[in-house]
């Protein structure tokens, strides 16, 4: 899965040496948001302005960050956040390049389909991959309910496109 800016947000890298029996399964409600960051020689003090130096960007907010966390210590991890409808909310879910014409439902068939590919006990960048395809259909149909793909949709349209 990716973060807000398109970097990835973590994996479950030494989690395979935690017997199957030990993982748990962790869901986080919280902020999912991009950090930016501009490095300073010094800390201004109240009032004060400088001159900035280097702007960085980074995935962040407290809890994508306790996700990450989780995740790198073993956890199996899911994250319910709410995405802004920004440049960086849009990158953090448009998988996939489609030319949308009623974005109405976009998170709710993300979320639907989200949750079934999570409790078909999916990895999440598979999960999110699944719900990103079933948004991207939605995104170029007219109305909310009408625009939810069926699966049969979401698994050919994913045929088509491999990363």
């Amino acid at each position: 899965m990716k973060s807000s800016c398109g970097w990835p947000l973590t994996s479950n890298k030494g989690a395979e040496e935690i017997p199957k029996s030990k993982i748990f399964k962790i869901a986080v409600v919280g902020s999912s948001n991009t950090d930016m960051i501009i490095k300073t020689a010094k800390i201004p003090r109240p009032g004060e302005t400088i001159l900035g130096g280097e702007f960085l960007m980074a995935a962040g907010g407290k809890g994508a960050n306790q996700a990450v966390a989780a995740s790198r210590a073993g956890a199996r991890v899911t994250l319910v956040a709410r995405v802004g409808d920004d440049m960086f909310g849009a990158r953090a879910v448009s998988g996939f390049k489609v030319k949308a014409v009623d974005t109405t439902a976009a998170g709710d068939v993300f979320n639907g389909a989200l949750a079934v590919a999570l409790s078909e006990g999916r990895p999440l960048p598979e999960a999110a991959r699944f719900a990103n395809a079933a948004a991207a259909i939605s995104v170029t149909r007219q109305g909310a309910q009408p625009s939810a793909p069926f699966r049969s949709e979401i698994e050919d349209f994913l045929k088509k496109r491999t990363r």
